[in-house]
């Protein structure tokens, strides 16, 4: 049969509706025809973490190498991770080139303050996960009037010094800012210290949650603050499994602990879940 068994608008739906849901089956997908190759590349590149999934590495660096246009990359890379072994030349160019990103994550030796100014012109930027020290160069360095930091929504900071606290309730203020993430290393202090503003002062905040990781030690403290407590704050803690995992779920539109926690805020002030409840799990 020359004519396909689909029309061609179906025909890209299924393959794209299939690589998002499924991303390891993009390279196969890639390999069926000419048209649908087309179709599907732009997605091989929708969520990239560079030096964790080798292949899309490679894939993205060799695509850089062979001088695609940089219209491909503003186009094709919605959301980037930086892991560490890639040299900083190469990252700097690869960032350089993706300008439409909406979220971009990084691992304290994957970034340095030279990358802040490319980021500030990414004008899609609303997500971001990283150390801000780092990212800054040092506590002292840390610009909060930063353009980077104006249009973000979503900031999951993993800073750990108990230095960082004092920069935690001017965040909170960020004009756009909704969700803010914080190491569970910060909990008791936010319980013998509290946060210098209320709900007045950061009237776009939704959640701030505090993340502990899956694990004996962790689940016993986690599970030793679960006590019925109401907070001036939309306080809310939650445990997560696989944290770059769900950073990728959550690029590719799948749900993730973020869409976990905003379910579980929409039924606490819907009255489905008592007002006292701050845990998620």
């Amino acid at each position: 049969m020359d004519e396909p068994a689909f029309p061609p608008e179906l025909e890209r739906e299924i393959y794209e509706v299939t690589a998002l849901k499924y991303p390891g089956s993009i390279p196969s997908l890639l390999r069926i025809a000419r048209h649908v190759h087309s179709w599907i590349e732009p997605l091989l590149y929708r969520a990239v973490q560079v030096d964790s999934d080798m292949k899309a590495t490679r894939a993205i660096f060799d695509a850089m190498k062979r001088g695609r246009a940089p219209e491909f990359f503003h186009a094709a890379v919605h959301h980037l991770a930086l892991h560490s072994s890639s040299t900083r030349a190469d990252v700097k160019q690869l960032l350089s080139l993706c300008t439409g990103i909406r979220g971009f994550a990084s691992m304290d030796t994957s970034i340095h303050p030279s990358m802040l100014p490319i980021l500030a012109g990414m004008r899609h930027l609303r997500r971001m996960c990283c150390s801000l020290e780092v990212l800054f160069g040092n506590f002292d360095s840390i610009d909060l009037k930063h353009p980077v930091l104006q249009t973000l929504t979503h900031l999951d900071v993993f800073d750990h010094d108990a230095n960082f606290w004092t920069f935690v309730g001017p965040l909170l203020r960020l004009p756009s800012l909704t969700h803010l993430g914080l190491s569970r290393n910060y909990w008791d202090t936010f319980n013998r210290d509290g946060l210098p503003v209320v709900g007045s002062d950061c009237p776009a905040l939704q959640i701030i949650l505090f993340q502990w990781p899956v694990g004996i030690e962790s689940q016993a403290h986690y599970d030793s603050i679960k006590e019925p407590r109401r907070y001036d704050l939309p306080i809310v803690i939650g445990l997560y499994d696989d944290y770059w995992g769900d950073w990728e779920d959550e690029a590719r539109g799948l749900l993730t602990f973020w869409a976990e926690a905003d379910d579980f805020v929409l039924r606490r002030r819907a009255g489905e879940i008592e007002a006292t409840r701050f845990w998620i799990h």
